[in-house]
């Protein structure tokens, strides 16, 4: 029985839960506003959880992703802008949180 309790508690503690792709925020880095495009983002970061076509014809590409435990998570959120024709132009929102 003690030894069910001891199992039951390790699990317990060691569950995750992830929701979204999870990627280096630190990759923003190697990416240039101008020069690099969507297919550079998408090879650092993965696929974007989702892309919004905006009134003046840009795209923003957003990544995101939250993973918790009981004794911590760490989360985080990107959204780059690209002009119409795939170049990058700004990091529109950019956050990193860890606990």
């Amino acid at each position: 029985m003690r030894f069910l309790l001891i199992i039951s508690i390790i699990l317990i503690f060691s569950g995750c839960t992830t929701i979204g792709n999870k990627f280096d925020p630190e990759s923003i880095n190697l990416l240039t506003p101008s020069i690099s495009t969507i297919n550079d983002a998408t090879s650092l970061l993965g696929p974007p959880m989702s892309q919004s076509t905006l009134p003046n014809g840009n795209t923003l590409y957003q990544w995101m992703y939250s993973q918790g435990t009981l004794i911590g998570g760490s989360a985080a959120h990107l959204a780059i802008v690209f002009d119409s024709k795939g170049k990058m132009l700004k990091i529109q929102h950019m956050s990193n949180t860890k606990s």
